[in-house]
């Protein structure tokens, strides 16, 4: 069965706020245990991963405002004749 586009779109946004979470609670297990991973914690890694999350929210958010009529649907082209 064929999911309709409105059910794939959910499914791309719940995925976009899963990796966000995601990215989110790896930045967070860094800063809390900075004792044990001082390398990981101080450098560049976890401002890398609060980036990412920050980008799969918004990426979350403007597929989730795409209106359902407004999609790209495959269109015939037409064949044009020589005269």
């Amino acid at each position: 069965t064929r999911l309709s586009p409105n059910h794939l779109l959910e499914l791309v946004t719940r995925l976009c706020l899963f990796k966000a979470e995601r990215w989110g609670r790896r930045a967070l297990f860094y800063e809390k245990h900075r004792d044990y991973f001082p390398r990981l914690s101080v450098g560049q890694f976890v401002s890398r991963c609060r980036a990412l999350e920050a980008k799969y929210r918004a990426l979350a958010q403007v597929i989730f405002l795409i209106p359902a009529d407004e999609r790209l649907v495959p269109a015939r082209a037409l064949e044009l004749r020589r005269l």
